[in-house]
């Protein structure tokens, strides 16, 4: 397997942070101020200053001055420095993973793992993911099984068809039996775009991992916090995201 050249890599890993301090930027600004607050791009959401240039460095701004705003001493959202720096990992990744011939698969990768990264926080942010994520990304998986048939057109539809049908029955099951929403529909339509992206043969891996990270998650936050948190309501799409991603990734290269 052919690997980007070294330069091309360092530029690529020094860059990329970049990527993820936009992508959350879009949309913590979107999510919180139903998009009034893009005007102010780079204001603190405390003070509404401009941040200082130390807090606009990617990775080393967030640890250098403590996840606080230089300006008011409020802690900056953690999901910028989470963003920076799982982005710096994806391109590490697709740079390891990916041979550097088949450009049209590390750019498709690349542009998964920001619409990923993104619909991730913005389900951390609101607890919600909407419709204007989940339909285009959906009909972006069909459209990369009949353009670029890493996944066939016909498992690409079964897996967005069984996907939808199976979670539909377990959102609906959980909250008829616990009166409560347990997977909701936007993680459901979620799930459906993921199988047009993966087909139907990896939909089980993906619903099985993805619910044994949330569980991880919710016991580590136990562990950490103290407090009993396993009733706290945890978004789900996040760890579809992950998983989701790192399946599509070893599906194209394995």
């Amino acid at each position: 397997m052919d690997h980007a050249s070294p330069i091309l890599i360092f530029f690529a890993i020094c860059f990329s942070p970049i990527l993820g301090t936009v992508t959350a930027l879009l949309v913590i600004k979107a999510a919180t101020t139903n998009g009034a607050g893009l005007k102010n791009f780079w204001n603190c959401n405390f003070c509404s200053r401009p941040l200082p240039w130390k807090n606009l460095i990617p990775i080393f701004g967030f640890i250098s001055t403590r996840g606080k705003c230089h300006g008011c001493s409020q802690p900056v959202n953690p999901a910028y420095f989470a963003s920076e720096v799982v982005t710096l990992g994806i391109v590490i990744v697709i740079s390891i993973a990916i041979d550097a011939a088949n450009l049209k698969a590390m750019l498709i990768a690349t542009s998964l793992a920001l619409f990923l990264l993104g619909l991730s926080i913005y389900d951390f942010t609101t607890h919600r993911i909407p419709d204007l994520l989940t339909i285009p990304f959906l009909l972006m998986g069909l459209a990369q099984c009949y353009f670029f048939n890493f996944t066939s057109i016909a498992d690409g539809c079964l897996g967005m068809i069984i996907g939808a049908v199976v979670a539909g029955i377990v959102a609906v099951l959980y909250q008829s039996i616990k009166k409560k929403i347990g997977l909701g529909w936007g993680d459901v339509k979620l799930i459906a775009g993921l199988g047009a992206w993966l087909g139907l043969e990896s939909l089980p891996l993906l619903i099985f991992l993805s619910s044994i990270s949330g569980i991880v998650f919710i016991f580590l936050r136990g562990i950490k916090t103290g407090k009993q948190v396993y009733n706290d309501k945890v978004p789900f799409g996040p760890f579809l995201c992950i998983i989701g991603w790192g399946l599509w990734v070893f599906k194209i290269i394995s």
